[in-house]
């Protein structure tokens, strides 16, 4: 995205219902941030946003957006973050910090008018808790929020956290031993807007579940998980389930999005106003580039099963890709790809691609 910086990597991205922010990561060592229309556009140059630290989470509020990571201060860890909050047709910069106890092992975040909510596991490395923190958009942190659980836990995936009008809902699943090899459990939890959290559900699933993402649009929710039957077996299946605002199921039981012998991983949902959009990334032999792809799923009815490529083909063993859309049917994939170049030799870059209807195949933009 700026042919300027070193190796880039660590790539967020979000979108307030009509623009896209943009967060990376280059080999100076800084974070940059980068507004864009949906066109592709820049309006500005990149924005630095901190020194040496990596960020780990990128959400907006239907207008600014808030970018979080971690940080070991003065022997202290530290929640970080900044705001950047909307005002007379720009944005400000505010940071945030608080104190993040003595373990973090990742962090997620999302955005709800007037407010966003940055959920991390904590803890220890075998017994770990979720814990949000609710922060303004003139990034003035207003509260921890302890997500009831109960204390037979062990290494909580990646958690995911949408808004659906009324809540904020978090979805993680966890292994139910340390080893992390046995079933697990994949389980949402809602937080009010004023800080109260409470027990969602348990969905129905199979073995082990890598990880779950979910959006909300529409007065609806899709939640979409990879699992497996188990270690010996080498199918895997991404998965979804749609539900209401509050709570209602819309699907009985999860269906499939996508079934393969190859390994599905880093799945991703995004609303675009009228449907969802789900991306992951294929491994089709485990010696082949990786392929990203995509399927739009409607919020209620009938679930089209007409998956296509967004990407054909890319390096292997590079960050993952990250995809967001905004209300007016415009999505943006984001990945860094190896590349040469003159001066630096082999080095990586961000490369950017806008999609919007599925019967166009993503065309680049």
């Amino acid at each position: 995205m700026s042919a300027a910086a070193l190796r880039q990597s660590d790539v967020h991205v979000a979108s307030n219902g009509t623009g896209f922010l943009a967060v990376w990561r280059d080999g100076y060592g800084g974070s940059f941030a980068a507004e864009l229309s949906d066109r592709g556009h820049a309006p500005v140059t990149p924005l630095a946003i901190t020194g040496g630290d990596v960020v780990g989470t990128l959400a907006s509020d239907g207008d600014g957006y808030l970018a979080s990571w971690v940080a070991f201060r003065n022997g202290a860890l530290l929640m970080e973050g900044v705001t950047f909050e909307r005002r007379d047709g720009g944005l400000i910069v505010h940071k945030f910090s608080r104190n993040a106890g003595n373990y973090v092992r990742s962090l997620t975040s999302g955005g709800a008018p007037g407010v966003y909510l940055v959920v991390w596991n904590a803890g220890n490395l075998f017994d770990q808790t979720l814990v949000a923190a609710r922060v303004r958009p003139d990034g003035i942190p207003i509260d921890v929020v302890p997500i009831p659980l109960w204390s037979d836990k062990y290494l909580w995936t990646i958690p995911s956290v949408a808004f659906d009008g009324e809540d904020f809902i978090v979805a993680a699943s966890f292994s139910m031993n340390s080893a992390a090899d046995g079933p697990s459990l994949l389980h949402t939890f809602r937080v009010s807007l004023n800080g109260t959290a409470r027990f969602d559900r348990t969905w129905s699933t199979r073995g082990v579940v890598e990880r779950a993402t979910l959006d909300c649009g529409g007065r609806t929710c899709l939640i979409a998980w990879t699992e497996q039957a188990s270690d010996s077996d080498a199918s895997w299946r991404l998965v979804g389930q749609r539900f209401r605002m509050g709570g209602e199921l819309i699907d009985a039981n999860p269906f499939d999005i996508d079934v393969a012998d190859t390994s599905q991983s880093r799945p991703t949902v995004a609303w675009d106003g009228s449907r969802y959009v789900v991306t992951w990334t294929r491994d089709p032999s485990g010696l082949t580039p990786e392929r990203i792809e995509a399927r739009t799923i409607v919020p209620t009815g009938t679930v089209h099963a007409d998956a296509f490529d967004l990407l054909a083909e890319r390096d292997r063993g590079l960050d993952s890709s990250t995809t967001a859309c905004n209300h007016r049917g415009r999505c943006l994939i984001v990945e860094p790809r190896l590349v040469d170049d003159s001066t630096l030799g082999r080095t990586t870059r961000m490369y950017k691609r806008f999609f919007g209807d599925a019967r166009r195949r993503g065309a680049r933009r």
